[in-house]
């Protein structure tokens, strides 16, 4: 062992440091509480939460029920199967943003599940409960759970296949074996060959590590296995193939998943060491034992016991994902969402097998006072420098949104301040004492979340949001035969509108609507309007940067 590390006698885990059954079971209770409370504190953001809503919405409503459009037009980016899904809340709830964020927080309490119930089978079951709810506490499975993507859905599947698999090759079951193949199956279903190929990329370095690939290879049940993934990913590439042929499919696989590792779609790219800046601040409060957990895990890497082994699955687990998706061209953050279960793994693991010493202990105290000090003291001023970000941004959209927004709340002060303060007691918490660091450490994790969500979400809602929601109720009010037609990309006007949109460029609209005799309505930019004056068009209502123009027939 590190010499620093054994500083203190080696001891088994701390009587009232454990993570008991009814303390898991009231923090889970807090966390969905908290969690359903807020997922519809903020509107549904563009363009992808809208996108992935509006999508549901044309998809069910339309006459091609396999074939996801937006604007009315063929939309392939992902399979179906999850707008299935938002289209059955949106029916059972209505379109809310609630709605469309209900089966992302749910795949994410999932996840968390899935780890509770692996450490019960594992014999360690307060390391599955520190497993999930460190992960439930971390940023980004927070925002995931907050978010309408597939990510959480992918993510929930992936730690599906990934752990089924771990118990199979540990206690033999077939069952555990079909399990891993159809949860990879349903991760195939929801976002593409990405849900096989992780799962398949993180197991298969395993087994290598632990000179075992050949023999785990001949022993796994493939039969069985491919029916069970095929089950879970084949009905609707399968329908969607006999619908629109087997051109289509290609298309579909090469052009909208292969296609985003050799080029940044969409201007999503970035450098080698985008996901290491993305890794730093989405895993607060938990950042500060990374350098403890990896430390341990490592020393512990070539040590034989079981415990070790599982330690250095989630250490590659993480590696593999972050690796995998840095060398990928299109870059998004919530792309790394797989790689979160895996640090809460190796955390839950870890902790169970030896709680933090002193030195760590103290060590993680120092980082988290850096990392987490800072947002608490932006949010304290943040309402008394809003106004004045106006004067440091010049684009006159930008001036305009920020305009339109207004000052937010003082209570954002208040609730900065509070997280301040509890950070303060918990860092001195966590250098002068032993006893009760894990729970106060998850305590911490559910307010800083629910300070972030409850106070900057509504923020974001009312400066990204709040001027398209102004021009959808105006879009509302006009009658239903009038076409509406948008130069903007902002799902968010068809979503909230209730009317189908055609999207437009500039240059499109000229030539298509002309100054003809149709009345219609035209979303676009105040920007925007110098080039449509030879539509004779005129303005029904600004907000923000955006506006709704009307073109009425002569009379």
């Amino acid at each position: 062992m590190d010499p620093i590390v054994s500083a203190e006698p080696t001891r088994g885990p701390i009587p009232d440091t454990e993570l008991t059954a009814r303390w898991c079971a009231a923090l889970l209770l807090l966390w969905t509480a908290l969690t359903l409370t807020s997922l519809g504190g903020a509107p549904l953001f563009d363009n992808d939460e809208t996108t992935y809503a509006q999508a549901a919405v044309e998809l069910v409503r339309g006459e091609r029920h396999l074939l996801p459009t937006l604007y009315g037009q063929p939309f392939l980016e992902k399979p179906a199967t999850f707008y299935y899904v938002l289209g059955a809340t949106f029916t059972l709830l209505g379109r809310t943003a609630f709605a469309a964020r209900l089966p992302s927080a749910l795949c994410t309490l999932a996840t968390a599940l899935v780890l509770l119930y692996v450490g019960r089978r594992l014999g360690r079951p307060q390391a599955g409960r520190i497993a999930a709810l460190v992960f439930l506490t971390m940023v980004m499975p927070t925002l995931l759970a907050h978010a309408a993507l597939l990510d959480a859905a992918l993510t929930c599947c992936m730690t599906g296949a990934i752990l089924a698999f771990v118990l199979w090759r540990r206690d033999g079951r077939r069952a555990d074996a079909l399990l891993a193949a159809l949860a990879a199956g349903l991760g195939v279903s929801v976002k593409g060959p990405v849900g096989l190929v992780v799962p398949l990329a993180v197991l298969a370095l395993d087994r290598l590590l632990a000179r075992d690939l050949g023999a785990s290879v001949r022993r796994f049940p493939w039969p069985g296995a491919l029916l069970a993934f095929l089950l879970g990913a084949a009905p609707w590439y399968v329908l969607v193939t006999a619908t629109h042929g087997l051109d289509f499919l290609v298309r579909f696989i090469l052009r909208e998943h292969l296609a985003r590792l050799g080029e940044p779609l969409q201007g999503h790219g970035g450098g080698w060491y985008y996901y290491l800046l993305v890794f730093l601040p989405t895993t607060l409060p938990w950042l500060a034992w990374v350098p403890w957990w990896a430390g341990q895990t490592l020393t512990q890497w070539r040590q034989d016991d079981e415990a070790s082994w599982l330690g250095r699955l989630s250490l590659v687990w993480a590696v593999t994902v972050v690796g995998l998706f840095s060398l990928s061209q299109t870059k998004l953050p919530h792309y790394i969402a797989p790689s979160y279960p895996a640090l809460a793994l190796g955390i839950g693991l870890q902790w169970d097998r030896e709680p933090p010493e002193a030195v760590w202990r103290r060590r993680a105290a120092l980082l988290l006072l850096a990392t987490v000090l800072p947002v608490g003291e932006a949010l304290v001023v943040l309402p008394f420098l809003f106004t004045s970000l106006t004067g440091l941004v010049s684009d006159p959209s930008a001036v305009a949104v920020l305009a339109h927004a207004g000052r937010p709340a003082l209570g954002i002060t208040v609730a900065g301040g509070i997280l301040t303060v509890a950070l303060i007691g918990l860092v001195r918490h966590m250098w002068v004492r032993r006893s009760g660091v894990l729970v106060s450490g998850i305590l911490f994790g559910l307010l800083l979340q629910t300070t972030l969500l409850w106070t900057l979400a509504p923020l974001a809602g009312r400066v990204l949001q709040r001027p398209l929601l102004a021009l959808a109720s105006a879009i509302r009010a006009t009658p239903a035969t009038v076409p509406v037609y948008l130069l903007v990309n902002r799902p968010s006007v068809p979503f909230y509108s209730g009317r189908p949109a055609a999207r437009l460029a500039p240059p499109e609209a000229l030539d298509r609507l002309g100054a003809g005799a149709e009345e219609y309505l035209l979303v676009g930019t105040a920007a925007q309007l110098p080039k449509l004056a030879p539509l004779q068009l005129t303005v029904v209502r600004r907000a923000g940067a955006y506006v709704l123009l009307r073109h009425a027939p002569p009379l």
